[in-house]
This record gives C-alpha cells, structure tokens and sequence, in this order.
C-alpha cells in the first residue's frame, strides 16, 4: 500500500457492530484502510491511540440553536461546545423566523412565519459563517405553504427532514406551558398540514422523513392544573405534568402514512419519555412494529447532506 497521510493505531475502534481493536489509514482526508492490530504501514504522520476510542465523527440529529437568540450568535458560542463534545455534524431544527433572518424578534408574530425560500440561503450563509461543524437543517413547518412547498425545498436546498412540534399545534395552549413564541413558533398548525407534509416527503423517497415531538400540551395543561391545585410544585410533581398520557398524541393518516412510508417516507417520534409515546392513535402496533410491515422507521433525520 502507499504511504498515507496519517495512521491511527493501537485504539480500540467503534463500528456499528460494536468496538474492536484496529489501526485506521486515512489520505486525502478520507479513511484509506481499517488494519488489523499490530499491521502498520508506512505513514506521513502516526498517532498512537493505545487506551482511547477511534470513532467517526458524531451526527447530533436535533438541536434548536436560534431558538431563544439570534443564530449568528448561538452558532458561534454553541458549536464550538458541540465540538468538544465529540460532534462533527450538526443537525438544526429550527422553525422560519429562527433561521438567521434580521432583526431578530424575541416573541414571534403569526406573519413572522413565512416561507423556507425567504430564509434558507440566509440560514446556509449565516452557519458557514459562524459553524464551526459541518450543519443541515430539519425545517420546522407549520403552513399549508411550507407543506406544499416541500418538494421545492429538497430539489433547491437538499432538505429532506421535517419536524412537528405537536405540543405547538395551538400556540394559544402552548404559551401558557412553554415559550412558543420565544422559540418561534406562532401559527399552530392541523392535522391537514401534517399530512400534506407526509405526502409530499413521501414523494422525495429516502432519505426523506418526518419526525414528531409528540408531546400533547392539551392534556398536560389538564394535570398541570390538578398538580398545582394539589399544591404539587415539587420537581416530583413537574416530573408527573409531563409523563404517560400526555404522549399519547395521534399522528394523523396513519394506514396512509404506512403505505407512503413503504414508497420511501420515513418518520420517527422523537425522544418521548414513556413506553406510550409512539403509540399510534393510542393503541397497538405502534412505530417498533413498522419495520416488521416493510417500512424503513430509521430515526436518524438527514437534511442538507453532511457531505
């Protein structure tokens, strides 16, 4: 073999199977050749590796960087923290008014919410800018447009996620609970707009998916009452606003959704805390039961390429 740019040896190297001693070439930037233990070869650079973890660079599927400052700002002070932490693509889902646009608005209004076309080429310009790690985006919709427009932005941008935050389907509800207006979020949305969405990503096939934060905001207001009525403001009592029930959200189209899923649209229920979060319609089978039928229910959501 011809001499390479670097060699990594003696560490123990994470795949996908699991972790197993093995020595890495790389030229050119990209890994050259997985050695076996103790197989060296003749390298510009060496890095001895003995007692640590060799391992690709991390994808975090989901953070919210914009959200509650402007995402100049938090790209430039949060990446460099996802960085030290082993992160090396960045994964930014972020709603319209939270994708770099100026003057930042701190309570967002229902008409500061408008198309992905009028702030996507700001969002890319403003993370080359101030990202240290490579990025995508995962678009938070909540229009029919947005929906509809689904289609445009994976052939202009490269976008293919897309992200529901259910607990914000009535803004109205979720302000009393949490700070949707400071995260961005203004319109709300109805079942209408999600199943446009899943019909559009359907069209795009894979890597397309939808992905659902399935918290249900119109039942925790419920036993947030009676919590507090109880005099429960205990992290105990905060704990139990926000478990069981409250996740059992529907996900509308179900039958439908499966069948576009097969054609290629992928979606995932994002991190839900208890055994009934991505009960579908509240009942069994659920997402685990997807693959069993042919559809591929991968959680890890890809946007912009990572490269």
């Amino acid at each position: 073999m011809e001499r390479v740019d670097l060699l990594i040896k003696n560490g123990d190297v994470v795949f996908r199977e699991g972790t197993r001693p093995a020595n890495i070439a790389i030229s050119d930037g990209k890994v050259a050749a997985i050695l076996k233990p103790g197989f060296e070869i003749d390298a510009t650079r060496v890095v001895d590796a003995a007692g640590k973890h060799v391992l690709p660079g991390l994808v975090d599927p989901e953070g919210h960087p914009g959200h509650s400052f402007p995402l100049d700002i938090d790209l430039e002070t949060e990446s460099p923290a996802a960085a030290a932490a082993g992160v090396t693509t960045w994964g930014i889902q972020d709603p319209s008014p939270r994708m770099g646009k100026k003057p930042f608005v701190q309570d967002t209004r229902p008409e500061d919410v408008v198309s992905f076309h009028d702030v996507m080429d700001i969002a890319v310009k403003t993370g080359e800018e101030n990202c240290i790690t490579d990025f995508y985006f995962t678009p938070q919709l909540e229009t029919d447009q947005q929906a509809e427009e689904v289609g445009e932005y994976a052939e202009k941008y490269g976008v293919t996620s897309y992200k529901f935050y259910c607990h914000a389907k009535h803004p109205e509800i979720a302000a009393k609970l949490w700070y949707v207006y400071r995260s961005g979020l203004a319109t709300g949305f109805d079942d209408g707009v999600v199943y446009k969405t899943l019909e559009n990503v359907a069209k795009i096939g894979p890597p397309g998916i939808v992905s659902f934060h399935p918290e249900n905001f119109e039942i925790v207001r419920v036993f947030s009452q009676r919590l507090m009525d109880a005099g429960r403001m205990d992290m105990d009592g905060g704990a139990r606003r926000r478990l069981e029930d409250h996740q059992r959200f529907p996900i509308p189209g179900r039958d439908d959704a499966a069948v576009d899923a097969r054609r290629g649209n992928q979606q995932g229920a994002d991190h839900p805390a208890t055994a009934h979060g991505d009960d579908v319609r509240g009942s069994r089978p659920d997402f685990r039961s997807l693959p069993a039928q042919g559809v591929p229910a991968g959680r890890l959501r890809r946007g912009r390429s990572p490269g």
